[in-house]
């Protein structure tokens, strides 16, 4: 099955998308997009899907993902609602200047690792979740340099 192709655009007044999603389930929607993606699943277990690999999630459930990787997430019927929260951005984000700065190179290194998509567990995951959710009340600024903060962790 083909993935279906998303176009995401970030608004004039943010660098990357941030999403939060609370609904029933995750359906089953094979897709792919330019973008990044940095995904942590607060509530709900299933199967994840990247490219040919096939593995099941629970809670804090954190991946990174490349761009151009077909992905979704599925989840098992569950009695409460499932909830994620996503953050997407462009392959150039980070910019070649940016790239360039010596505080900037383990960032580099892991965005060229996550090709194929990187999960990460225990501890790390925990705290880069708690981050993620706290990120939706900040001001761009502060959002900006937590998202910074989660890459280079």
């Amino acid at each position: 099955m083909l993935p279906k192709v998303e176009a995401l655009q970030t608004d004039d007044n943010h660098g990357f998308i941030y999403r939060k999603f609370q609904q029933k389930t995750f359906p089953f929607v094979w897709h792919i997009h330019r973008e990044l993606e940095l995904t942590w699943i607060a509530t709900g277990k299933g199967n994840r899907y990247v490219g040919d690999h096939v593995e099941p999630f629970t809670e804090n459930d954190l991946v990174l993902l490349g761009s151009n990787l077909p992905h979704t997430w599925h989840s098992l019927p569950m009695k409460k609602s499932v909830e994620s929260v996503v953050i997407q951005f462009s392959p150039q984000f980070t910019g070649e200047a940016f790239e360039s700065l010596p505080e900037m190179r383990r960032v580099t290194r892991l965005l060229k690792r996550c090709r194929s998509g990187l999960a990460f567990s225990g501890p790390t995951a925990i705290e880069a979740g708690k981050q993620m959710q706290a990120m939706e009340q900040m001001p761009p600024m502060q959002r900006l340099t937590t998202f910074l903060n989660l890459l280079d962790r």
